[in-house]
């Protein structure tokens, strides 16, 4: 047996031991958490949604307590450290998504890239969650609990599954971000076999933890009911989707049928959940959580897919604005927690470890002299006006994205500070402003320096890995991506490949699910599918940097990005060379102009002009060489 493992049980059984009085004279309570993904806090019928439709889970806050200032991580990876730990994310270094085959840092000291166009340089994320973690599932199975996990894990691939992280049962939990697909083949057969074509993903998890929860048993179960839905790809059922096309109202906050049609696929799973333990007769003895692993996101890739809103709050997904990591909260327990209540004392992901553990009988020291960042609920959970023994809040979001610059952000009773690196500090009253659209900081320079420097203890006692300045910076560098304000002549673009497509496709050839046809002078991409490919010869000789710019238009495509691959002659497309960005989804015809770095040197390019089914036609496309750094 593994001597890691040895060390992990016994730490974790140890703690059985310790059993609260008040806990171990009730029954052991089954625990049930059931975590959206990217799903905002604007985005239920409970929460002030018109326009999405929730019962279920409106249903659920009316019998429990609504939880209206809970906080996640910016980002899910970070969140989903954090509730499987009990620890910050920051302190675990785990501060953004993880990918699939990241490296693995041995220190602060070793960063990602130093792009040019970056101020700062961003440190790593640790490969996966640490295996020395003593996880949540692993101290509930070691005090008897049996462990299970439907959805999404997204904490580590290869090495780092949730089996070595104390979960008995995984259905549909690995490495991946989101689904490539939310309609079966699902293409994922290390984590979940596919089911009868045209399944839906949402609805297979929830049947998997039906019949889990249903299954008689001698021990509490812990249950973490991990849906990819609402993530991208938008994909609701078609049926549901159209009902809500004929339901958008001009002017409403949402609007997004398909995104609204996966919520009531969300919603209809919380309601057969709690019908499952109604009818096994486990429903007075569950503790249930609801809870999203983030903000909503506002809009995909290049900003050209529009997905929902979190008015009154600021932006959203990937920021630490409030519209980023204030998420939806509601907790429900017959007998325990009082039904219809409502709680406004800020709590967040890192609290569901020591909830659940002394829930279970087995509590875990916390405070700031502990490794441990969240704090125990029950008190709040049976009387939602007590109060807790922190006082602030801090997160930390060391990168760059299309949202955000990177910043840190604490909470002190009501007051915000937000610090931008290299920019702005701002300070809100979140009470008066929860929008954060009045900054006090010009007026109240103390406060300022006050939370500052709590912000700045906590980051050192955490351990933070925080950002350093980009000794390679240099302003003229321009992001790979859409280039607006392309100008030839003053960019000093040499042309290196033409296409007007006068008679012909003039060298493109169909790669994959697609054809290709010329009519009136366009190139004609028809799909019926999914992401279609083309490619064509182009010699790119030098490295530096080069400029895609074409004349087009999607017709019927309403969501989805653009990549464009080079190679070079072993005519391998791989993802160290490509540039994603985006079309606007609007059947009008754009000129675009996408910027991109080509490291040595090229002879062929792939563009996927649509992941979606659909037609784009092509104007003309155009690559130049230019004198950008």
């Amino acid at each position: 047996m593994n001597p890691r493992l040895i060390i992990k049980t016994a730490a974790a059984a140890a703690g059985c031991y310790v059993a609260a009085s008040a806990a171990a004279e009730r029954q052991r309570p089954n625990i049930l958490l059931i975590i959206a993904d990217d799903l905002g806090w604007m985005d239920l019928g409970c929460q002030g949604s018109t326009f999405y439709k929730t019962p279920n889970i409106d249903r659920l806050a009316a019998e429990g307590m609504r939880f209206t200032d809970a906080y996640a991580h910016s980002t899910c990876s970070p969140t989903r450290a954090a509730i499987m730990t009990g620890k910050s994310a920051v302190r675990l270094h785990l501060t953004n998504p993880l990918g699939e085959n990241d490296p693995v840092p041995k220190s602060p000291a070793e960063r990602g890239k130093d792009w040019p166009w970056n101020r700062y340089v961003t440190p790593l994320n640790v490969q996966g969650l640490p295996l020395e973690e003593i996880t949540v599932a692993e101290r509930l199975k070691a005090a008897g609990y049996d462990t299970a996990i439907f959805g999404k894990w997204h904490l580590g691939g290869k090495g780092f599954e949730p089996e070595k992280q104390g979960f008995d049962v995984n259905v549909g939990a690995g490495h991946y971000a989101h689904p490539k697909t939310y309609f079966s083949p699902y293409k994922m057969n290390d984590v979940l076999s596919d089911g009868p074509a045209g399944e839906y993903l949402t609805d297979r998890l929830t049947d998997e933890a039906v019949r889990y929860i249903s299954t008689p048993r001698e021990n509490p179960f812990f249950v973490y009911m991990a849906h990819y839905a609402p993530h991208t790809p938008i994909q609701g059922k078609p049926d549901k989707t159209e009902k809500y096309e004929k339901a958008v109202v001009p002017g409403n906050l949402h609007f997004n049928a398909e995104y609204a049609a996966m919520i009531e696929s969300l919603d209809e799973s919380v309601g057969r959940l709690m019908d499952a333990l109604k009818t096994s007769g486990q429903d007075g003895n569950t503790l249930v959580f609801f809870v999203s692993d983030n903000g909503g996101v506002i809009s995909t890739f290049g900003g050209n897919e529009r997905i929902t809103s979190n008015l009154p709050l600021r932006s959203g997904k990937g920021t630490l604005w409030e519209g980023g990591v204030r998420v939806p909260m509601i907790a429900r327990w017959p007998g325990v927690i009082p039904a219809s209540a409502f709680c406004d004392v800020p709590v967040t992901c890192e609290d569901f470890y020591p909830t659940f553990c002394e829930a279970a009988g087995v509590p875990v020291r916390t405070g700031a002299e502990t490794e441990f960042d969240g704090e125990s609920l029950l008190t709040l959970l049976q009387n939602p006006s007590a109060a807790l023994r922190r006082d602030i809040l801090c997160r930390l979001y060391p990168h760059y994205n299309q949202f955000t610059d990177a910043c840190s952000s604490i909470r002190k009773g009501d007051l915000k500070l937000l610090r931008f690196y290299g920019g702005p500090v701002r300070l809100f009253d979140l009470r008066k402003d929860p929008g954060e659209s009045n900054d006090l900081s010009a007026g109240f320079p103390e406060l300022v320096s006050g939370l500052s420097a709590q912000m700045d203890a906590w980051l050192k006692r955490v351990g933070a890995w925080e950002m350093v300045p980009n000794p390679q910076y240099n302003p003229r560098f321009y992001q790979p991506g859409i280039y607006e304000g392309f100008d030839p002549v003053r960019d000093g673009a040499v042309p290196v490949a033409e296409w007007n497509f006068e008679k012909d496709a003039e060298g493109w050839r169909a790669l994959r699910k697609c054809g290709l046809s010329v009519r009136d002078g366009r190139l004609i991409v028809d799909s019926r599918v999914g992401t279609v490919s083309m490619e064509a010869d182009c010699a790119m000789e030098k490295s530096g940097t080069y400029v895609l710019e074409m004349k087009v238009r999607e017709t019927g495509i309403r969501s989805g990005a653009c990549v464009l691959f080079w190679a070079q002659e072993d005519r391998q497309y791989v993802p160290q060379r490509r540039m994603q960005f985006a079309l606007p989804h609007d059947d009008s015809e754009h000129v675009i102009a996408a910027l991109f770095r080509v490291n040595t040197s090229a002879c062929s390019i792939r563009l996927d002009p649509a992941m979606m089914a659909g037609a784009v036609e092509f104007d003309w496309i155009r690559i130049y060489r230019t004198d950008l750094p």
